[in-house]
C-alpha cells in the first residue's frame, strides 16, 4: 500500500488481477497491438525519425503514426510492412515483445497514479497501462481491454 491512506499505485492495483483467466485472456488480446505501440516509438527514437519523418517515409501521415504510437489505430498488415521498412526492421520486430524494461516505463505508463482502495474500484473506472486502457467492471468480474 502507498503512502496516501486508502490509495494504491497502479503497480498494487493491477497486481490484484494476475491470475485471473478474463484478464490474462484480455491482456493476451492486446499484446500485439501495445508491443506495436511501444517498438514503434522505441525504433522511431532510436532512428532519430520526428512522426513527420516516420510518416513520409511510410507513406502515411504525422497523426497515424500519433495514433499508432498511442496504440489507437487498427492497421492493415501492409501498413505495418511499411512501417517496418521505414524504421529499417522486420515486421516481426514491430510485434514482438519489447524490452521488458520499455513495457513498465514508456510514455503511456502511470506507475505513480492513485486509484481508491477500498474493496473494488467504481464500476467503469478507466486505468492506463502502458499503452491500452483497461475498464474494470467489478460487480460481474468482467474486464475489458481496448487499445
Amino acid at each position: 500500500m502507498s503512502a496516501r491512506r486508502g490509495s494504491m499505485d497502479l503497480n498494487e492495483f493491477l497486481a490484484g488481477f494476475q491470475g485471473d483467466p478474463a484478464y490474462e485472456a484480455e491482456v493476451k488480446a492486446i499484446r500485439p497491438i501495445t508491443n506495436l505501440a511501444i517498438n514503434t516509438n522505441r525504433l522511431r527514437n532510436a532512428a532519430g525519425m520526428s512522426q513527420s519523418d516516420l510518416a513520409r517515409a511510410a507513406g502515411t501521415t504525422q497523426p497515424a503514426i500519433s495514433k499508432i504510437e498511442r496504440g489507437e489505430a487498427n492497421l492493415r498488415l501492409s501498413t505495418v510492412a511499411r512501417l517496418a521498412h521505414a524504421l529499417g526492421v522486420e515486421a516481426s520486430a514491430l510485434l514482438a515483445d519489447p524490452p521488458v524494461s520499455l513495457r513498465s516505463t514508456s510514455r503511456s505508463a502511470a506507475p505513480a497514479r492513485h486509484v481508491a482502495a477500498a474493496g473494488q474500484p467504481s464500476s467503469g473506472m478507466m486505468v492506463r497501462i502502458g499503452v491500452p486502457t483497461v475498464r474494470v467492471t467489478p460487480p460481474n468480474g468482467n474486464f475489458s481491454l481496448s487499445a
